[in-house]
């Protein structure tokens, strides 16, 4: 968990969705305390559709980040595109410290369940949503693929907890979706009412 929220500096970009409609996406900085003493977290709100300007957005928030300081992705999408979802995963594997956060009603669907579980630590808000991630359309080689792509980033979630990887599988072969009471029980995500509760 995320402990005792002290400050909030918010800077706001902005990113083109493939509509050509101009979205806010924004890039959040919160000092925390942390066991060790005092430190702080990098925010970034992943709202649009995962493209390239998403790849942007988490490039520029990982490299806002300093020694010991933690990555908080808010996460509601329903998804987006394979290869952008490939990248900001390979850029999640170099952080050491990263947490998914799915708002209240939120959405972490598609290629937003694969970053989710890339953080490695996913936290869900009532009634919000994690997986249908079966690509469209549903060719084999591809579904096998992204089926793969998600075991490996289950495998470093959950370690050899083979149940929790099942699941992760199965957000691609079954078009799996979950609730946060459901991915709570299943030991998918914690569950939290809101993202003052993640932090405290």
């Amino acid at each position: 968990m995320i402990h005792n929220y002290l400050r909030l500096r918010r800077y706001t970009y902005i990113t083109v969705c493939l509509t050509t409609i101009l979205v806010l996406t924004t890039l959040t900085f919160i000092s925390i305390a942390q066991p060790e003493g005092s430190g702080s977290a990098v925010l970034i709100k992943l709202t649009t559709t995962v493209d390239g300007g998403a790849v942007s957005l988490i490039e520029r928030g990982i490299s806002e980040l300093r020694s010991g300081e933690s990555l908080i992705i808010e996460i509601n999408t329903y998804g987006g595109y394979l290869a952008a979802a490939d990248r900001v995963v390979e850029l999640l594997g170099k952080v050491s410290n990263c947490v998914a956060w799915v708002p209240p009603g939120g959405k972490a669907v598609s290629a937003g369940s694969l970053i989710a579980l890339a953080c490695g630590n996913v936290f869900m808000g009532p009634n919000s949503v994690i997986g249908a991630a079966r690509p469209t359309p549903a060719d084999e080689k591809v579904v096998n693929y992204v089926r793969g792509r998600f075991r490996a980033v289950a495998e470093r979630a959950y370690g050899g907890n083979e149940t929790l990887i099942n699941i992760a599988e199965r957000f691609v072969t079954e078009n799996l979706v979950l609730t946060a009471s459901e991915a709570s029980k299943l030991g998918i995500a914690k569950y939290v009412s809101s993202f003052d509760e993640l932090l405290n």
